[in-house]
């Protein structure tokens, strides 16, 4: 039942042949509850390596995160993808400063937020 899904701590969906209209639903999926953070509440690993997901796919998962979705989510992995090794790293730092936001449990402020953005947009991520 749905129970397990609130009990799932690891989904490995490498090498399943995931396109980025796959991601995009996954990512549509995660954000379409009432609560972005209620679908795989306890979810920290999630692997999608090895699929054909592009930039659009990436992008998708990312702003799911950013949403709120995944709220445990410690790793995340698209490895051997279509999409840019800058398009896969912008998730992971996305999931980088929202985790660490939350460990130290301040807020980033505006101008700080500002400068991420600066500089990930100088190193083209």
């Amino acid at each position: 039942g749905s129970g397990v899904l609130l009990q799932l701590t690891t989904l490995y969906l490498s090498s399943n042949k995931i396109s980025q209209v796959g991601a995009i639903h996954f990512a549509e999926v995660l954000t379409s509850t009432d609560s972005a953070a209620a679908l795989l509440p306890r979810l920290k690993i999630l692997w999608l390596n090895r699929n054909d997901i592009d930039e659009s796919g990436v992008d998708a998962v990312r702003n799911a995160l950013d949403k709120g979705a995944l709220p445990s989510l410690e790793q995340l992995m698209f490895q051997g993808n279509p999409a840019s090794a800058a398009m896969q790293q912008k998730a992971t730092e996305t999931l980088r400063v929202r985790n660490s936001t939350r460990v130290d449990k301040s807020v980033v402020i505006e101008s700080e937020s500002k400068v991420a953005d600066q500089y990930a947009s100088m190193r083209g991520l």
